[in-house]
């Protein structure tokens, strides 16, 4: 099930033909990678990715519905501890170095919308949303663009109806949020399975973590899975994109080499 770079294209082309035919602002476009395997201890990738990555969400699960997955995400989606609540908008994306280049403008654009929708989001909910940044946060070998969110919730709001309106949000849909949804799952060529969704503690009394299930792979009997997505916008230019993807996925591809 490898999208290989020729699928990508036809993919890329379909979606950046999208945005003058159908008025949509902003898509995300996944592609997957298979790698065989002989042999695997699915713990032992879980303990490696814990030590490669002390800063991420990094869980291990299987489930009849999706099979095993391993996850090191640095995205939260919805989080409460004895503060309050929180969540951010990360998007934007560039390999890391020490000398980091400016964003660029298309960088930039994409993280602003999702920060923009989250915050629209929010504030049907809660009349107190405190935000802080864009800021650029490293995330392994990859750095991106940050806003976070902190606010309060009522008693009475329902959190299946929040996460519904956050959750899937343009940092791994687009916008308009249905018409975008729509055409992801009508045109793009990946199954993403679990990939772009959400996994984590949620509970109705005490503390919630829920991440998003980005820099992930499917652990399968004779192969991984890998998964990586990003925002496509008039603005992009294929090569870039595709680049994008492939350092999403080293994120992975160094737990397994």
């Amino acid at each position: 099930m490898n999208q290989g770079r020729e699928v990508y294209h036809e993919d890329f082309s379909r979606f950046h033909r999208a945005f003058s035919a159908t008025g949509i602002q902003k898509l995300v476009l996944a592609r997957s990678l298979d790698i065989a395997h002989q042999a695997t201890r699915p713990v032992d990738l879980f303990l490696k990715a814990c030590d490669r990555y002390p800063d991420a969400f990094v869980t291990l699960f299987s489930a009849p519905q999706c099979g095993t997955w391993l996850v090191a995400t640095p995205e939260v989606l919805l989080a409460r501890d004895g503060n309050g609540w929180h969540t951010m908008a990360l998007a934007g994306t560039m390999r890391y170095s020490e000398n980091l280049p400016q964003w660029s403008e298309k960088n930039i654009h994409e993280q602003a919308y999702v920060a923009q929708y989250i915050k629209e989001c929010l504030a049907r909910y809660s009349d107190k949303v405190e935000m802080t940044g864009p800021y650029t946060t490293r995330a392994g070998n990859l750095v991106h663009l940050r806003t976070d969110f902190s606010f309060t919730l009522g008693d009475d709001v329902h959190l299946g109806e929040l996460l519904d309106n956050l959750h899937p949000t343009p940092a791994v849909c687009g916008l308009p949020k249905q018409e975008a949804y729509r055409f992801i799952l009508d045109n793009e060529s990946c199954d993403r399975s679990y990939y772009s969704g959400f996994s984590g503690p949620l509970n109705l009394v005490g503390d919630t973590a829920l991440f998003v299930s980005l820099r992930c792979m499917r652990i399968m009997s004779d192969r991984y899975r890998l998964y990586a997505g990003g925002g496509i916008l008039p603005q992009s230019e294929e090569a870039m994109e595709w680049d994008e993807t492939a350092a999403k996925m080293q994120s992975m591809l160094s737990i397994i080499d």
